[in-house]
Formats: C-alpha cells, sequence, structure tokens
C-alpha cells in the first residue's frame, strides 16, 4: 500500500516530491542517505539531521528549501544542457533559442517542472519514476526510466492552469505517527509558504490567524495574469472545519487583488471542482 503525501504548491513541488520520495526510505540507512544525497546535493553541507528523527517532527528549514528548490532544481537543469540534443525534443517550438530560454526559466525556483525535468531526475538517480493520474475520465499511469529505485509521484491535475506534484511511500517506510508528522510539517511549510507569498505581493505582513487555524487543508493557486503587475490576483482556498446546512464540508475561497474588479479574480467552475475533488482526497 502507498501513501499519499501533499506537498505545498510552491512552484517546486514536482522537485520536492522527488526528493523526498529519493531521500526518506534511505533515512535509516546512513551510507544509503550519504550517496543518495551526494547525487542530489552534490558536495553542499549535509541536512542528515532534518531526516533523522522523524518522531521529533520534520523540519523544513531555509537549508532544506535552498537545497531542493536550487540545488537539486539547478543539478537536473545542468543535466538538460550537457544532455542538449536529447532533451531539446521535448520543448523547442520555433528555434535553438526556445530550449535555452526554456532551460534558463527552469533555474527559477517557481518554474513548474513537468515531464522533461522528470525524464532526466529518472536518469540523474536511476530510477523508475511513476506517475499517477486521475482526471474527469480515466486513471491513467506513465512510468519514466527503467532504474532500480522505484518512485511514486501523484499528479493532481491543474488549478486554473497549475499543474501540481505529490509523493507516494509505502507504507512500511515510515510508522504511522512518522507518517503523521510528516504530513503535519508538510502542512506547516504549506502556511508558512503562504503567508509569505501574502507578505511579498502586498509589500507588508499580514495576519491570517483567523483564517488558518483549526483548518484542515490550505490550496494555494498562483497568480494568474503574469504579464501585468497591476492585475496580478493571488488565489488560495482553505478547508474549513465548519459545514453547511446539508453537511457538506465549507472551503473558503480567497482572492487578494491589487484593484477592485481585477480579471479573473473570481474562482472559475473548472476551479472550483478542483478544489472540491482535492478536499475529498484531504478527507
Amino acid at each position: 500500500m502507498v501513501i499519499k503525501f501533499d506537498v505545498p504548491r510552491d512552484g517546486s513541488c514536482l522537485f520536492w516530491s522527488v526528493a523526498l520520495a529519493y531521500l526518506i526510505p534511505a533515512k535509516n540507512d546512513d551510507n544509503l542517505f550519504q550517496q543518495r544525497y551526494k547525487v542530489l546535493f552534490g558536495n553542499e553541507e549535509n541536512v542528515r539531521m532534518a531526516f533523522k528523527d522523524f518522531n521529533k517532527g520534520f523540519c523544513f528549514d531555509n537549508k532544506l528549501r535552498e537545497l531542493v528548490t536550487k540545488i537539486f532544481r539547478n543539478l537536473v537543469v545542468d543535466h538538460m544542457r550537457k544532455n542538449r540534443e536529447k532533451f531539446k525534443k521535448f520543448v523547442i517550438h520555433k528555434n535553438e533559442h526556445d530550449f535555452d530560454n526554456y532551460l534558463t526559466n527552469m533555474e527559477s525556483p517557481g518554474a513548474w517542472g513537468d515531464q522533461p525535468e522528470i525524464k532526466a531526475m529518472s536518469e540523474m538517480l536511476n530510477a523508475s519514476i511513476t506517475v499517477s493520474k486521475l482526471d474527469d475520465k480515466s486513471f491513467r499511469e506513465q512510468t519514466h526510466g527503467n532504474g532500480n529505485i522505484g518512485i511514486k509521484l501523484f499528479h493532481a491535475g491543474p488549478v486554473g492552469s497549475e499543474n501540481h506534484y505529490n509523493f507516494g511511500l509505502e507504507e512500511d517506510v515510515l510508522t504511522d505517527e512518522q507518517a503523521k508528522k510528516l504530513k503535519a510539517g508538510l502542512k506547516e511549510k504549506a502556511l508558512n509558504d503562504l503567508e509569505k507569498k501574502i507578505e511579498d505581493y502586498l509589500g507588508e505582513s499580514l495576519h491570517f490567524a483567523d483564517i488558518f487555524v483549526g483548518n484542515k487543508g490550505i490550496y494555494l493557486g498562483y497568480y494568474n495574469n503574469q504579464n501585468s503587475i497591476e492585475e496580478r490576483n493571488l488565489k488560495f482556498a482553505v478547508l474549513t472545519n465548519r459545514k453547511d446546512s446539508q453537511d457538506r464540508q465549507v472551503i473558503r475561497c480567497y482572492t487578494i487583488s491589487r484593484k477592485v474588479s481585477s480579471p479573473d479574480s473570481r474562482f472559475s467552475k473548472k476551479e472550483r471542482e478542483i478544489l472540491v475533488k482535492d478536499a475529498l482526497l484531504e478527507r
């Protein structure tokens, strides 16, 4: 049985998912952990303590964030750059400059990774990465690579135009208590990232304690209207503990905009449907 873990929607969800699914199963074997650590991060400072004792919780500190969202991400991009002929066919649309521009953009911590990056990761990690996706019509699985290390990913589908990845671990990798603490750590990271994104977006510190305290899930949507700073909207939703008159769980949707009636500030029907599906999985 595979247990699913939802990583924050911070633009680096694919990199978090693969890194954690690759490292966590090696947490009790120092030699294996060091080997996998070097593959992911090279010779950077060791972060063994983040994985050493899950019974004390799981800490997503700034060092671990930098290792995953910058060091690992850049190593993936470097692998694609070194194997240009193999990977450019996935991204070139008009000319050779498309590939260079794509890689430059992918070096940004907020750039969403997808199938080209999964293929690169499978080669780097000597892994077989299986992606499961459930959409409105069917359940699909696709495997990238044929390495001897198995990694399980879940593609959660778009929120607006967002692609989101989660990861799975075999149930014997962590105890029930360890799995619970890992999920709590991931949820706390999602909240911290959201508060930071709100603060960065508005240029001031805001407090959302009344929104978040005691609620079950937080779903962060990325900015839309990327080409216009004044018309960007930051969307997020909260699965609350409240129920309506028909005993249905209440999801509250929020949009932060710089001006009244900003284009696309309302949650679309498709976005609301996806949120309901995510909330059902959360329950």
